[in-house]
């Protein structure tokens, strides 16, 4: 049994609820994913899931639209008065604002449906440490080195 945000208690949901119709094959992969989480919960967690579905689905048709097009940069044509081709000026293809925007209501959602640790943490929701790693390591050693030199040059300077 699991008890949502607002304290209610459901049994387990079923693998995931069905997805709406409108959603395309990037929408469907998140819905079936973030249904599987242990902190979403049905239907408390239903719109937002939804939205998050259909902003993924938008910013991977921006991204196929603006890839087919002209990748991120596209090429203003500088003509003088005469109407000759004087150059040609880059500019950011208008997919990548909007990819931004999304991208914004993205973390947005994310943040409330806790799908990363700062999140869960700040959910209050349980957060499962990792094992330190060789970057850990390598971070532990040099910051002892640092901390011996700084012994060593006050001992020095008193």
């Amino acid at each position: 049994m699991r008890a949502s945000a607002n304290g209610q208690s459901y049994g387990e949901p079923p693998e995931a609820p069905d997805p709406p119709d409108d959603l395309q094959t990037p929408g469907r992969s998140t819905w079936a994913l973030l249904w599987t989480l242990p902190q979403i919960f049905y239907p408390d967690d239903a719109l937002a899931v939804a939205r998050l579905c259909r902003l993924e689905d938008e910013a991977s048709a921006l991204r196929t639209d603006m890839l087919m097009d002209s990748g991120p940069t596209c090429e203003r044509i500088i003509q003088n008065a005469k109407g000759d081709v004087i150059g040609r000026e880059p500019f950011a293809h208008p997919a990548l604002g909007q990819l931004g925007r999304i991208g914004m209501e993205v973390a947005e959602l994310c943040a409330s449906l806790g799908l990363g640790p700062v999140a869960r943490h700040n959910l209050g929701l349980e957060v499962q440490a990792r094992e330190p790693d060789l970057v850990d390591e390598l971070k532990h050693r040099r910051a002892m080195r640092r901390a011996g030199m700084k012994r060593a040059a006050e001992s020095g300077e008193a």
